[in-house]
């Protein structure tokens, strides 16, 4: 195994750390490697745990319901449970589990089109990325397309800074809709090949902001129509508020439509599970999982991945 892809599991355990104490029906240091007592009891049990870490009742169920199906025997080894729950879970959430990785063509203008509420972690992972980004030879710049919030501007400048990349946050444009506009003018006139654009995301006025993110989104489509271009369209979601994330995603994608899902905080909660239940209710990718505060701790989604960290 690559060196990278130990460092990416290792983090993915360390960050799934709450959830997996919440899905461990068992202690492993009582078994010994010997079989595990499967009976009605030990199912209702997963069920429960499964609820907790929020992977969702109706999805919990088809999971229980299949291992039912799938183990025959009343005992079965730790290592060969887990491997069977794997399995199971990739088996029922199907098509959603193919989650492509956030790419960026250096001969293309690339617009990615960020979206949120309000401390979901968007500014973080827009830093994150811009980070990235520039390491794989990308010329960056940060878009601040939330106007109405003085200190949005000031917390994308601190991670702009950090990502070493330009940041356009002209004060004297007031609509958010002109100050994209604006950004892809400057990106084609100064060759910038990436622009990654903050929004608001203040629920409690839900319809002034889906229309403003309406206007955006226009302005875009309109802006590129005649250029080589790639489009992004992600909702940043914060994993600790497990099943309103899933709200959230529908309320947005509604909107615009959204293209992919990144998940942030992932360290920071007992709710991992809610990754697969996004992934089975929504017709959208995970594509990023935030693993904690580090401006490379935003990493590619893998199933294969989640799951060795899920049940280690």
């Amino acid at each position: 195994m690559s060196n990278w892809l130990k460092d990416n599991i290792s983090k993915i355990k360390d960050a799934l750390f709450k959830t997996r104490r919440v899905i461990a029906c068992y202690d492993p240091a009582e078994i010994n490697n010997e079989s595990i007592n499967i009976n009605d009891e030990f199912y209702n049990d997963l069920f429960e745990r499964f609820i907790k870490a929020d992977i969702g009742a109706e999805l919990s169920e088809e999971i229980v319901s299949n291992l039912k199906k799938q183990i025959q025997n009343q005992k079965i080894k730790e290592i060969d449970f887990k491997n069977k729950v794997k399995e199971v879970i990739k088996n029922t959430v199907g098509a959603g589990a193919s989650s492509p990785s956030i790419q960026h063509d250096t001969n293309k203008l690339n617009i990615f089109l960020v979206v949120g509420v309000n401390g979901s972690g968007k500014t973080t992972s827009i830093g994150k990325l811009a980070k990235r980004f520039k390491e794989n030879g990308a010329k960056v710049l940060i878009v601040a397309a939330d106007t109405f919030r003085a200190a949005a501007g000031d917390q994308l400048l601190i991670w702009a800074e950090r990502a070493g990349v330009e940041i356009f946050a002209p004060l004297e444009i007031k609509k958010p809709d002109a100050v994209v506009f604006s950004a892809i003018e400057k990106a084609k006139k100064e060759n910038y090949n990436l622009l990654l654009i903050d929004t608001a995301g203040r629920l409690h006025s839900q319809t002034n902001l889906m229309d403003e993110l309406k206007k955006i989104d226009q302005v875009i489509v309109k802006a590129i129509h005649e250029l080589p271009q790639q489009y992004e369209k992600l909702i940043v979601l914060d994993a600790t508020i497990g099943q309103n994330a899933i709200t959230q995603a529908e309320l947005f994608s509604k909107a615009i439509g959204l293209t992919g899902i990144v998940l942030a905080k992932l360290d920071s909660s007992a709710k991992g599970g809610v990754v697969l239940n996004i992934m089975n209710k929504l017709s959208l990718p995970v594509k990023l999982i935030g693993l904690g505060e580090k401006i490379d701790d935003l990493v590619d989604f893998n199933l294969d991945e989640y799951l060795e960290g899920f049940f280690m």
